[in-house]
């Protein structure tokens, strides 16, 4: 009532009784009604609605697949300058492509290296933003973008995993000069990247209807560009990473470091064999791979089920649900001893 007694007073003050021009009258009554407080938005109800950010879920995975990405979630690059080999086998000439991370913003402190956990988010981020058109999203279509299902339940852990994930993005920058390969290859794409890994804000905003916590993406995420200039960037259905094992950190490193193993084997990559030791240090660390001390004894079931989770995911991986992406597996011996796994194209 006392909202519509302002209404009326206001309206009274600036003739609305007698003028004729009553859709200016609204306009001047409604700003005069925001300048005093009285109301938030001059936007009617009905055009609100457009406000609202409805997202997609994409039907397409895409993930970079070119050597500085893989040296950079294997861990491998460091603040100094790396030279990397791009050169065909069979070329005679060089070429060299520089790169280096930079990880030394505070916002970083506390927080791990990039790992291949990391990969998912990053490529869920590309999958959500080229695939399906996103520039805004939640921590709960990351990870079901990066499980494969529409459905996936988040855990707080999960979510917690995938912002400290977006966080090394947002303040973890990439130096990567691609000179050589643009005069050699004549790639289409910037010859210099000094950037982050991502351009993205955190807010609030009405998704599908509701005020919720996500990420703004500003720009298109540096490694899927520069990938993209040199036509490496694979697709798969995103059912082929809905593999039916437990999604835990340690699975979904596991997923993500074979399906960078298969990637490569589809590129080209002669070696198909996959130790398991590689999987163990990858997923663990280096130390899970000694005989003795503390990682021995408590490992042993944990490494069982982790060569358990491996051989359902590839078994996934041999259908056609799961994009067919390889024709078969088999473990290999070291003398006595399963060893790893062969991968079958």
């Amino acid at each position: 009532l006392q909202f519509f007694q302002a209404f009326m007073d206001e309206w009274k003050a600036i003739g609305g009784e007698t003028r004729k021009d009553q859709e200016e009258v609204f306009k001047e009554l409604g700003t005069i009604l925001r300048d005093k407080g009285l109301i938030n938005s001059l936007i009617p109800a009905a055009d609100r609605l457009e406000e609202m950010i409805r997202t997609t879920y994409p039907e397409i995975a895409i993930a970079p697949i070119d050597k500085v990405t893989k040296k950079l979630f294997a861990g491998e690059l460091t603040d100094q300058l790396q030279p990397l080999k791009m050169e065909n086998r069979k070329s005679k000439r060089p070429v060299t492509t520089f790169t280096s991370i930079n990880f030394s913003a505070p916002q970083l402190q506390g927080l791990k290296g990039l790992t291949y956990y990391d990969a998912g988010v990053y490529s869920a981020i590309c999958t959500l933003y080229n695939r399906g058109g996103n520039e805004y999203m939640t921590n709960q279509m990351i990870y079901q973008a990066m499980t494969g299902k529409e459905d996936a339940y988040l855990t707080q852990k999960h979510s917690a995993d995938i912002s400290n994930s977006v966080t090394k993005f947002m303040y973890g920058g990439v130096y990567i000069d691609a000179t050589q390969e643009i005069e050699k290859h004549h790639i289409a794409g910037s010859a210099i990247y000094d950037t982050n890994l991502l351009h993205a804000e955190r807010m609030k905003h009405n998704l599908n209807g509701t005020i919720t916590e996500c990420i703004h993406i500003i720009k298109p995420p540096v490694l899927l560009e520069y990938a993209g200039s040199k036509d490496q960037i694979a697709n798969v259905p995103i059912m082929a990473l809905a593999t039916p094992v437990n999604k835990s950190r340690d699975t979904i490193t596991l997923q993500n470091y074979l399906l960078d193993r298969v990637h490569g084997m589809r590129g080209g990559d002669k070696q198909h064999d996959i130790a398991y030791s590689t999987i163990y240090s990858t997923v663990w660390g280096k130390e899970s791979t000694s005989p003795k001390g503390p990682q021995s004894g408590y490992s042993r079931v944990k490494k069982s089920r982790l060569r358990e989770a491996a051989l359902k995911m590839l078994a996934h991986w041999t259908t056609e649900k799961g994009g067919a992406l390889i024709k078969g597996y088999k473990e290999y011996k070291r003398g006595t001893t399963i060893a790893g796994v062969t991968i079958i194209l």
